[in-house]
C-alpha cells in the first residue's frame, strides 16, 4: 500500500492508503483516481473501490468522507505524476513469479526478457521479442519480429509541458493466442494486463494498444489496429486495415469490414462497414444512393 502524503507534493487535504492508480470507474479495490471533474467524481464517489482521489479544491468538499483527497490545478497532470512515481521509483508492476516450461520453443535470434511466464508448447519465432510482464499461456504462437509487452504512445500535454505517462501493467496472452509476424501487443499502463483471449489471432502487422481487452476465438486480420482501453467480445471479427477507437466496446459476433473506422461501440453480432463505421447495410444504401448520381 502507498500512503498519499508520501508520493505526492500537492496538497494532501485528507490522507489515505492505496494500492494502484487507475481511471475512475475502475472495480480494482484501492484504487486512486483523477476526478478532475463532476462527472468523475461522481464516478469515485460510487465505487466502494476507490481509495483515494485526485482532484480540485472546488470539488474536494464533494468527495466521498472516507476517500484520501489530493488537491490541485492540474488534478490530471498530478495524477500522472504520481503513477509515473510509483512506477519508476516504487516498483509498482503485476505481481507473479517468472518461469519458463522446458516444453517452449524459443528462436535463438528472439528476444525474451526475464519477467515473463512461459507455458507450455509456447513457439516464439525468429525476431520476436518479448518484454517485462508478459504472461504467455500454453500452445501460445508469437511469430516472426512480433513484438508482445512493448511500451506504446501515452503521453499528456500540458501547456507548454509534455508528460509521458509511464506504462505499468503488463500483457497476457491466454491458451492457444496468435500474434503472427510483425503484429505489436502493447503492455498496460495500470497495474493489470492488455487481454488477448483463448484462441485468438492478430494477423501479420496488427496492433492492439495498451488497455485493450479481446475475447475468446476473435480475428483480427492483417493491419487492423485497436487503440487503447477498448473491449472486444468473443468471435468477433476485425477486417483487414480496420482501425478502432480508444474506450469502446465491440460486442459478441460483431462484424467489422475491411478499411472500416469504428468511433462508437458495436452490438453484439452487428456487421459494420464504412469511415466512420455504420451498420453495413445502411452503409450499402447510402453507398448505392451515391454511385446512381
Amino acid at each position: 500500500m502507498f500512503q498519499l502524503s508520501s508520493v505526492t507534493t500537492e496538497a494532501v487535504i485528507r490522507d489515505g492508503a492505496f494500492a494502484r492508480t487507475d481511471f475512475a470507474f475502475s472495480t480494482e479495490p484501492g484504487t486512486l483516481c483523477c476526478a478532475a471533474t463532476k462527472k468523475y467524481l461522481k464516478l469515485a464517489n460510487e465505487k466502494p473501490s476507490m481509495a483515494a482521489i485526485v482532484t480540485t479544491r472546488e470539488l474536494a468538499d464533494h468527495a466521498r468522507p472516507d476517500l484520501g483527497v489530493v488537491v490541485s490545478e492540474l488534478p490530471l497532470k498530478a495524477f500522472y505524476e504520481i503513477h509515473n512515481r510509483l512506477v519508476l521509483d516504487h516498483g509498482l508492476r503485476p505481481e507473479f513469479e517468472p518461469r519458463q516450461a522446458a516444453s517452449a520453443r524459443i528462436h535463438p535470434s528472439a528476444q525474451v526478457t526475464e519477467r515473463c511466464i512461459i507455458g507450455e508448447n509456447v513457439v516464439i519465432s525468429p525476431g520476436a521479442i518479448v518484454c517485462d510482464d508478459t504472461i504467455l499461456e500454453d500452445d501460445v504462437f508469437i511469430g516472426p519480429g512480433a513484438l508482445v509487452g512493448v511500451e506504446g504512445h501515452f503521453y499528456k500535454q500540458f501547456g507548454n509541458d509534455r508528460v509521458k505517462v509511464e506504462h505499468g501493467g503488463g500483457t497476457h496472452l491466454a491458451r492457444g493466442a496468435q500474434v503472427l509476424a510483425g503484429a505489436i501487443v502493447q503492455k498496460t499502463i495500470f497495474n493489470d494486463s492488455t487481454m488477448i483471449g483463448e484462441e485468438v489471432v492478430l494477423g501479420p502487422g496488427t496492433l492492439v494498444a495498451h488497455g485493450v481487452d479481446i475475447g475468446a476465438r476473435t480475428i483480427l486480420a492483417g493491419g487492423a489496429q485497436v487503440a487503447g482501453f477498448t473491449t472486444i467480445g468473443e468471435d468477433v471479427w476485425i477486417g483487414p486495415s480496420a482501425v478502432i477507437s480508444n474506450f469502446i466496446q465491440i460486442g459478441d459476433g460483431a462484424s467489422i469490414e475491411l478499411g472500416a473506422v469504428v468511433g462508437r461501440s458495436v452490438p453484439a453480432g452487428q456487421r459494420q462497414s464504412g469511415a466512420f463505421a455504420t451498420e453495413h447495410k445502411l452503409n450499402l444504401r447510402a453507398h448505392a444512393k451515391l454511385w446512381r448520381l
